[in-house]
This record gives C-alpha cells, structure tokens and sequence, in this order.
C-alpha cells in the first residue's frame, strides 16, 4: 500500500475528509493508494482510501487517533508520521515483521 501524507498550513475551512478525496482525485491516486491529509493551523487531518487497500477504515481510524492525534497534539509532526506509518504496517501485516 502506498501512503501519501500531504501536510498543508489550512485547508481553508473545508471539511478534510472531501478535501482529501478532491486531492487524491487530482493527484490521480489508484485503489491500492491512501492519502493523508494534514492541516497544521486547522487542527484537522482527513484521509482517502483506494478500494484496494488492505485496511479497513475502522482500523485505520484506530491508528490514527491512537498514533497520530497524540504526536500532532504536541506538534511532534515527523513523530506523528513515523508512528502513523508503523501503526499502519503493523495492522496490515499483523504485527509480523516485514523484511
């Protein structure tokens, strides 16, 4: 699965989750792609998920609020992509290693 992170400063008052759907649309993203929105001053964060990715949007909603809301909070934001990404892994190959 190929995640994208997009961090912008605001999305301007939208709602994330159809700004992160208008993103991935433009951005030509496939079924096996996830994209990740993140609006710094927002406070806001949104995500699109292609058909084919192997997570389902409870488990991600888990990881998210779990893993990464905790680190944006206190504006670790490389910290919140380093534990959104492992998080994410974890749960897609049930928490096995990959090589």
């Amino acid at each position: 699965m190929p995640l994208k992170i997009k961090i912008f400063r605001t999305i301007g008052g939208q709602d994330s989750g159809a700004f992160a759907t208008a993103t991935a649309r433009a951005s030509g993203l496939g079924s096996t792609d996830l994209l990740l929105v993140i609006a710094l001053d927002d406070h806001a964060y949104g995500y699109w998920k292609g058909d084919n990715v192997k997570v389902s949007d409870s488990e991600l909603e888990q990881v998210l609020s779990q893993d990464m809301e905790p680190a944006l909070r206190s504006t670790d934001y490389p910290g919140a992509i380093t534990a959104t990404t492992t998080a994410l892994q974890e749960v897609m190959t049930g928490g096995q290693d990959t090589p």
